[in-house]
């Protein structure tokens, strides 16, 4: 730890860096373009504080005020001339209202509030609001007789807010005019907070990436390339940044500890299971990961983003604390009917969420990480079965990050899946890693619990898992490598039998009779023509989740790579396609939706890296194959951002 923090110190380029991100950012600041915020809209949310929930009239987004509401607005900069427009009106015509408007306790404007939309304007070019980089806008109201003072009348005194614009502006003739927004003849005070948290971000990805061996030219280079990046969000969307920035830098550190510790802990766990790796094999898989975390922690904790399910998986967590570990949730996998809430997600997490008390911030953050780390899995899989498997290992964890599925659990708040899912790819590889060996207690007893904790998390995972395991076994009892394979597969199909006996006799048998008829009404309403389960049912809906490109890259992949791969992990992809494919079916024909898309991304993802490994080893037309694969990914990483900005930005709101 010493020498590399020598080493560290002693680097020339994170000076360097450092002080060019510095002047790069204040330059940013003196661009002003002006600020307009829709009140009311998709994305006033980590802006407006105590305003009543929007509302419409007509084709009129708007909010209304509370007594004391604000907007508030970090790091825009100060020191400049800026006017304020704000657009209101009354709440209630027959309730006269003034409205109050202070900066930094500073009154910058009183108007009696008009019954019609009226844009107001106040000019800011002198006192505390004048230097301030971070307006806080209040918005005080008030009956405008002040002789009213009752309850009710203070209560009923809103207005109503429609859009507020802030804009920089110049003394001209002796008006104020706006101003342009690259104006050489003012001097904007940049936000210190933000000029540290931004230059953070960008130097501990440049001690991360040299960390891990990286050229350091091409370290500063891709260090250089956020800090443009950070530099042109803080001109063209400046608030989107700001308000968001030192939170930004938290995740960039606490990433960065994440992938050093994975680059430490992920050889030594790897051997474990015989596969010998080395850190700098490990660092395109660890660059993934590292981009997945700053990813799916920005948006999680990004104050726009809303998950629907978040409160009520949190409210379930609670009732679980309290001692509660029976009790039935309504399932549109599953028709809507009433299903056991498998417990086994927040027993896991019971011990720190009696230890902490913020069990809403435990859960964003068990999720992701739940979530990225996934990719593991996947490598430990391609290290073990698949030639060329850096590249396997890195490009299926690519396609698994970046594929929506994983993105819309995160949004939906579908946390036990999530886990269920983390649960399941931890099953496969101990099955396959330790296939040979899985006669063995200490392999076979590691194969039932797992299956167990498995099951016991999520219902939907019990029964994929099951029909995964199953068909892997039946695959191998088939087509046997040898005779020692096919007593393995009897081992497995054991082990399978006994986890499920231990979720049974220990959890499900409660719920025995309910389940059963539960499912026999869905089966004869399904095959009466009376039920039309809720969700996403049919095949066509599986590239919103999964796109076309990964499915047909995942399969035509598996294929062409075939020849390459062991016996084992060729009946383990057949099995794992096989059985998704059956839910799929089941899906059509059935009506019930067990999320298979989520279960068959690994297998997948993995099938897209090993087609990549495969086909840039064509040695006559390795540019054109390189070429080809960039595309590929670039659409994937395409249509993985789309959809994740939607969902952080606009959904549910």
């Amino acid at each position: 730890m010493k020498t590399w923090l020598r080493v560290r110190l002693r680097d020339r380029y994170v000076y360097g860096l450092a002080l060019l991100s510095l002047l790069s950012l204040a330059l940013a600041y003196q661009i002003v373009l002006p600020i307009r915020v829709q009140v009311g809209g998709a994305l006033d949310r980590p802006y407006a504080v105590n305003f009543q929930a929007p509302q419409k009239d007509d084709d009129t987004l708007y909010r209304l005020t509370r007594t004391d509401s604000m907007l508030v607005f970090p790091g825009i900069g100060g020191g400049i001339p800026r006017r304020l427009t704000v657009t209101t009106r009354l709440a209630k015509p027959t309730r006269p209202t003034r409205l109050t408007l202070d900066i930094q306790s500073q009154v910058i404007g009183e108007i009696d509030v008009a019954s019609a939309w009226t844009e107001s304007e106040y000019v800011i070019a002198a006192g505390p609001a004048f230097d301030a980089v971070n307006w806080v806008v209040h918005f005080l109201t008030r009956p405008a007789d002040p002789r009213q003072t009752k309850p009710k009348a203070i209560q009923e005194s809103r207005a109503a807010m429609r859009e507020i614009l802030i804009e920089p502006v110049t003394r001209e003739n002796g008006a104020w005019v706006t101003a342009s927004p690259f104006a050489l003849n003012r001097f904007v005070t940049p936000g210190p907070a933000q000029l540290a948290a931004l230059t953070v971000s960008v130097l501990t990805l440049y001690i991360l990436l040299v960390s891990l061996r990286v050229p350091r030219r091409w370290s500063f280079l891709a260090a250089a390339s956020l800090l443009a990046g950070l530099a042109a969000l803080l001109i063209f969307w400046r608030i989107y940044l700001t308000v968001f920035s030192p939170t930004l830098a938290l995740i960039f550190v606490a990433s960065a500890l994440l992938v050093g510790a994975s680059a430490y802990l992920a050889p030594r766990l790897f051997r474990l299971g015989g596969v010998r790796v080395t850190t700098r094999a490990l660092t395109p898989l660890l660059l993934v990961f590292f981009g997945a975390l700053i990813l799916k922690f920005g948006g999680t904790f990004y104050p726009q983003f809303v998950s629907s399910d978040l409160l009520y998986q949190m409210h379930r967590w609670e009732r679980i604390l309290q001692g509660n570990l029976y009790f039935l949730t309504s399932s549109p996998e599953f028709g809507n009917l009433d299903i056991p809430f498998a417990p086994g997600y927040y027993v896991f997490l019971a011990p720190i969420g009696a230890a902490l008390s913020n069990l809403y911030l435990i859960l964003k953050i068990a999720a992701v990480l739940f979530d990225t780390t996934t990719v593991f899995f996947l490598a430990f899989l391609a290290f073990k079965f698949t030639p060329r498997p850096g590249m396997v290992a890195w490009i299926a964890a690519f396609v698994y990050q970046l594929t929506p599925i994983p993105f819309l659990m995160l949004s939906a708040g579908n946390l036990p899946n999530i886990y269920s899912q983390w649960l399941l790819l931890a099953l496969v590889t101990v099955v396959l890693g330790g296939y040979e060996r899985l006669r063995t207690r200490r392999v076979w007893w590691s194969v039932v619990f797992l299956y167990f904790v498995a099951g016991v998390s999520h219902i939907g995972n019990l029964i994929v898992m099951t029909a995964l395991l199953l068909t892997l076994a039946l695959a191998v009892w088939l087509q046997p490598l040898d005779e020692s394979a096919r007593r393995n597969a009897r081992a497995l199909a054991w082990a399978v039998g006994a986890g499920a006996a231990l979720a049974f006799g220990l959890y499900y048998i409660d719920f025995s009779g309910l389940l059963l008829s539960e499912f026999t009404g869905l089966l004869q309403q399904k095959f009466g023509g009376g039920l039309r389960v809720a969700g996403t049912l049919n095949f066509a809906k599986v590239p919103v989740a999964i796109s076309a490109a990964v499915i047909v890259g995942g399969i035509g992949g598996a294929i062409v790579g075939w020849k390459t791969l062991p016996s084992l992990f060729q009946r383990a992809l057949l099995a794992w396609f096989l059985s998704a494919a059956l839910f799929v079916v089941i899906a059509q024909f059935a009506g019930i939706y067990v999320r298979y898309n989520i279960y068959a991304l690994p297998a997948l993802s993995l099938g897209v890296g090993i087609g990549g490994a495969w086909l840039t080893a064509r040695g006559k037309w390795t540019f054109a194959a390189y070429a080809a694969l960039a595309l590929y990914l670039a659409y994937v990483l395409w249509v993985g951002l789309s959809f994740w900005f939607v969902r952080v930005l606009y959904v549910y709101h």
